[in-house]
């Protein structure tokens, strides 16, 4: 629960509620959320429905700000809003307040009535609503002046807040999010973590034999074999982490590494395949090894081409064929943390 929180009789029943939800998202994303206080501009349908979920999540508090009265066409769009709100010409943030509070008493809910608007200084404030946490989010779902969107974009950036622009106007919508410059994506794809077991790794300068995508003939990379195939899973700049290493090779469990994918360049009249049981026996014997019988093979076919006059160039007799259960860990690359598995 957040820092607020601390003392509420009532604790525990939100701990018991909270259960579904750390089945859904994890208790390491729940543990995030539970501190995230965000702030929401314009309460028609985007803003309301934002607030609405954000609020049912269990985030640390949400503060919305609509100075807008309440016309009939907003009962299209806001569930909150009822005639009686238009005809008083009520402020949408006032009349859907009441509604918004009841969804969560674990969830602060607050209204921003400063006249003066959404200020820098309202938004770079270290405590919102008595939480302990500045703002971690700002969602506008309302159409401001260029500047004035371009003045909360800046400031949100600056202070590493979330800024997310989210409007429609009837069938037409517009999406813009700025996470900031240091924003690091954990989960691209949403799938768990994979497990792969690694049956060899060897240290070699890459041979011209070799296809590494940006590493250049000689430099040292580092060849790890898969007992199955594994290019489906993993690809340039996926990021793997090494577990479960004993002895010498210790210090690399829990290091993480960019690995990108192999292959090698094979005339075309040898026809090799890869799922051809002499060719995984050769692979058996080791990268280095396989690399004097590929560069054997490719220099006696290419002195053949020379020798006939073709006039057709070498390199397109050639084609690059991808090993599908190697990958290359480039020593010195950057780990990348928005892909991951575990080998």
């Amino acid at each position: 629960m957040g820092g607020w929180k601390k003392g509420v009789v009532a604790a525990d029943g939100e701990a018991d509620r909270l259960d579904r939800q750390k089945a859904a998202f994890g208790a390491e994303t729940l543990s995030k959320l539970k501190d995230l206080n965000v702030l929401i501009v314009g309460l028609r349908g985007v803003g309301v429905e934002a607030a609405k979920n954000l609020i049912l999540t269990n985030v640390g508090s949400v503060t919305v700000w609509d100075p807008e009265p309440t016309s009939i066409r907003d009962l299209g769009s806001n569930f909150y809003l009822t005639e009686a709100h238009a005809a008083a010409g009520t402020r949408r943030t006032e009349a859907c307040l009441p509604q918004l509070k009841s969804l969560n008493p674990f969830c602060k809910v607050e209204e921003h009535t400063a006249a003066e608007g959404v200020t820098d200084e309202f938004l770079c404030q270290p405590d919102v609503s008595g939480t302990g946490k500045p703002f971690a989010a700002v969602i506008v779902t309302r159409l401001l002046p260029k500047a004035e969107l371009c003045r909360l974009n800046e400031t949100c950036r600056g202070r590493g807040i979330a800024f997310m622009l989210a409007l429609t106007n009837g069938v037409a919508c517009s999406i813009f999010s700025d996470f900031g410059p240091e924003h690091a994506i954990n989960d691209a794809d949403g799938e768990p973590t994979e497990t792969f077991a690694i049956s060899n790794i060897e240290v070699l300068p890459k041979p011209p034999i070799l296809k590494v995508g940006g590493v250049e003939d000689g430099a040292p990379i580092v060849v790890i074999s898969f007992p199955s195939n594994v290019n489906n899973h993993m690809e340039d700049g996926t990021t793997i982490e090494l577990d479960d290493f004993d002895g010498d090779m210790a210090v690399l469990s829990g290091r993480q590494f960019a690995v990108k994918r192999i292959g090698f360049v094979s005339p075309r009249k040898a026809e090799v395949k890869v799922d051809d049981p002499s060719f995984l026996l050769q692979l058996s014997n080791g990268i280095g090894s396989c690399c004097e019988g590929w560069q054997k093979q490719h220099d006696t076919y290419q002195a053949e081409h020379e020798a006939s006059d073709a006039t057709s160039p070498w390199r397109s007799q050639t084609r690059d064929i991808t090993l599908l259960s190697r990958m290359v860990l480039v020593p010195g690359d950057a780990a990348c943390e928005d892909r991951k598995s575990v080998v």
